[in-house]
């Protein structure tokens, strides 16, 4: 294999043959790297005698070799653009295999494919840049490739940056790669190109470096490439880029001491122009997930998501805000994965309004929840579909969360209230508790004769909440492991889940309900009056069979609820 690249580097060659004998042994070549697991077999043919255990390493050896040698060709100046077109997808077949990346980084060997992605770039500069000197095309490079050429050059640099990806993100890169090595300084020079592959390839190939804390850190807070990023997300219209872009913010706002930062960087106004990419939804779905990052436990994310789009009080824009855009969005999207997150990110918003934040004034959380309740009437719609969906149940579990969250406190409570008015929320709702459906009655205003099964026994396991201190919510999330952890672990998930619908119940009716119990430790029966101030309420006696009254008797006797009288 190498011999053939050698010949086909000899400058020695009959120039009326050479352009002939080229094409040939380019092709062969190329073949020869797309054939996969045959180039193996074809190098194993000529070493037959070697033992084996010896054969797959220095075929691999061999293909690194090669793959080198054809980009080094295809980065020559006097490189055609057909030829270029071979060599570099023959080095790309090279490339795709796990062995060879391996190697390829053992031996810090990135160099010549990185110099061929600039070759690239030089022949078809983006329509859009101010090509800088360094890049632009040589006297013998190709002025202006045809435009099936150019199509075809497109896709040689997707499918480059493709593979480079890849070997980024083996555990090995950022051990040959350090932050602060050549290679990873060339890399956020790209970040400034114009040039869309160059700054997708960067910030992948970075954002696959920014998978450690520490990392991420020095990234955001010493050398802060996230300004560069938002350049990008503010200047680029290649698609490509832009999800590239997005992409590597998300890791850089893993650490939740970066988010603030990040958030500040006036990335939260440029995300609105994503959500609107309805015709791309893979990039409007990224950047409904960069948001949700953003927002997760951190107050200043929160807080500009909730300030008005206009500072003229006159304007209309000034009743709305960011989060009115994506409730918007919500409404009109055709996309599970986008309306989803969107849900999560609300659940985001209301967890950080929901906790005591070190960095906000006084009265500020109360003020925000409340401009958050007051102005987004729609905020039901995409918490309810987080508990009533069933393909995930990790989503589940996140919304009986937040739904036993906001029931905490009485503006909460009533939005709370209003989700779970849905038959579709009742059902899953009194099935976690009771093991059943609500039953159809509506004439719940007196139940009489319900018996306790085990009437005293409010310390048990299937009084969970008490256990707890009164409206404290359990949160429990199924991660990695094995068969047996996961089981378990969704064990967890469900009593977690059913803690948070009894928590959920019992605020409503503290904060909604007026009851009367009566408790007759003689006969174990519970008898209760109930009056709602709004008739979807009235559902809530049904569900409230022995278990929830059990939770109901326990709050009674903690005192939670003053107004009720149990004998």
């Amino acid at each position: 294999m190498r011999e053939l690249v050698d010949l086909v580097g000899r400058e020695a060659l009959d120039d009326g043959t050479r352009e002939e004998l080229l094409s040939y042994l380019s092709r062969l070549v190329e073949l020869l790297a797309v054939m996969g697991e045959d180039i193996e077999r074809f190098s194993r043919q000529f070493i037959a005698d070697i033992p084996v255990d010896v054969q797959a390493p220095l075929s691999v050896d061999v293909a690194y070799a090669t793959a080198n040698d054809v980009f080094k060709l295809a980065s020559k100046p006097t490189c055609g653009l057909e030829e270029f077109l071979i060599w570099v997808n023959a080095g790309i077949g090279y490339l795709s295999k796990p062995d060879v990346q391996h190697l390829l980084l053992a031996r810090a060997g990135l160099g010549p494919a990185l110099a061929t992605l600039v070759r690239s770039c030089r022949i078809l500069p983006s329509p859009s840049q101010v090509i800088d000197p360094s890049f632009s095309a040589s006297a013998t490079d190709i002025p202006d490739p045809a435009l099936e050429d150019r199509e075809l050059l497109r896709e040689i640099q997707t499918k480059l940056v493709d593979v480079l990806s890849e070997i980024s993100a083996l555990p090995d890169f950022p051990i040959t790669y350090p932050l602060f090595s050549p290679l990873v300084n060339s890399l956020q020079l790209w970040l400034d190109h114009p040039q869309p592959h160059l700054q997708g390839c960067a910030c992948i190939m970075l954002g696959n470096l920014a998978r450690a804390n520490e990392v991420c850190k020095t990234m955001v807070r010493v050398i802060r490439l996230h300004e560069k990023v938002v350049d990008i997300l503010k200047e680029a219209s290649e698609p490509y880029a832009l999800y590239a872009a997005v992409g590597f913010l998300k890791n850089l706002a893993l650490p939740m001491e970066n988010r603030g930062i990040v958030g500040e960087s006036g990335v939260i106004e440029l995300l609105p122009r994503l959500w609107a990419m309805e015709k791309v939804p893979e990039l409007q779905y990224a950047g409904v997930a960069l948001t949700r990052r953003l927002a997760i436990a951190c107050f200043p994310t929160v807080r500009r998501l909730l300030q008005p789009l206009s500072s003229d009080p006159d304007s209309p824009a000034h009743s709305h805000t960011f989060i009115s855009s994506l409730l918007k969005l919500w409404e009109t999207s055709h996309e599970m994965g986008t309306r989803t997150e969107i849900g999560r990110l609300i659940t985001a918003v209301l967890r950080v309004l929901n906790s005591t934040q070190p960095d906000a004034a006084d009265g500020e959380e109360d003020a925000l929840r409340s401009r958050l309740f007051r102005l987004h009437g729609e905020l039901s719609r995409p918490l309810a579909m987080l508990v009533t969906q069933t393909q995930y149940p990790i989503l589940q579990s996140e919304g009986w969360f937040t739904l036993a969250l906001l029931s905490r406190t009485a503006d909460g409570a009533a939005l709370a209230s209003e989700i779970t008015a849905d038959i579709d929320v009742l059902i899953p709702l009194s099935k976690l508790v009771t093991g059943s459906r609500p039953l159809e009655s509506t004439d719940a205003s007196v139940q009489q004769g319900q018996h306790l099964a085990e009437p005293m026994d409010v310390a048990g396991s299937d009084v969970v909440l008490a256990q707890r201190p009164s409206g404290e919510v359990v949160r429990q999330d199924v991660g990695e492991g094995d068969e047996e952890t996961r089981t378990r672990m969704s064990q967890d998930m469900t009593v977690a889940n059913k803690t948070n619908a009894i928590i959920l119940i019992s605020n409503l009716l503290q904060f909604q309900v007026s009851l009367s119990l009566h408790f007759s430790p003689e006969s174990g029966f519970l008898s209760y009056r109930a009056q709602f101030p709004s008739p979807h309420l009235e559902r809530y006696a049904d569900v409230a069979s022995n278990r929830v009254r059990r939770c109901l008797l326990y709050v009674a006797r903690s005192s939670v609820i003053s107004s009720m009288d149990v004998i």
